[in-house]
């Protein structure tokens, strides 16, 4: 049996509890930790449920909130140095570049050029630029998912004081 100290309150675990919450903090797979820490099970639908019960027990949640702060703070790693990481990949993944194709006849790289029609109607060259768009949209869909911006499920939230009017109004059925 191992003591956690968690805000100055010490928490007793069992030596397996302890290495479940070791476990879960390596891959965050609740499942495959409940393995690993050693507990039987007969297979994996009982060990998802076994696991997701150990997660709800306040002591051991508690105790990996608190893992998780640490180690948080061990290496920098918040949420807003993700998504500063996840802004500069889009950023740099939506700037144009140059699309450079090899001259055959002055034997070096140009820029890849070709005709188009400007506002007036006129057929003139234009430059070709390419640029990273399947980095640019994960980066959005990562940033787009931590905004929650993208969720099919309606989250709410709050109390709300209902009032029945009239008495009786459902009558008992022996009465009638």
């Amino acid at each position: 049996m191992t003591c956690e100290c968690i805000d100055r309150v010490v928490i007793d675990v069992t030596d397996r509890q302890q290495a479940f919450i070791d476990e879960y903090l390596i891959d965050m797979n609740a499942t495959q930790a409940y393995k690993r820490a050693g507990y039987k099970c007969k297979n994996d639908k009982v060990a998802e449920v076994s696991s997701c019960q150990l997660l709800r027990n306040p002591i051991i949640s508690r105790a990996i909130e608190e893992k998780l702060q640490e180690r948080s703070a061990r290496t920098e790693i918040t949420a807003d140095y993700v998504l500063t990481g996840l802004q500069e990949v889009a950023e740099r993944c939506l700037q144009k570049k140059p699309v450079m194709v090899f001259d055959k006849v002055d034997k070096c790289m140009k820029q890849a050029t070709q005709e188009v029609e400007d506002e007036t109607g006129q057929v003139v060259e234009a430059s070709v630029w390419t640029f990273d768009s399947t980095g640019a949209n994960r980066a959005f869909e990562l940033i787009g998912k931590h905004l929650q911006l993208f969720t099919d499920k309606l989250k709410v939230d709050g109390s709300m004081a209902v009032t029945f009017a009239g008495e009786n109004v459902l009558e008992d059925e022996s009465t009638s």
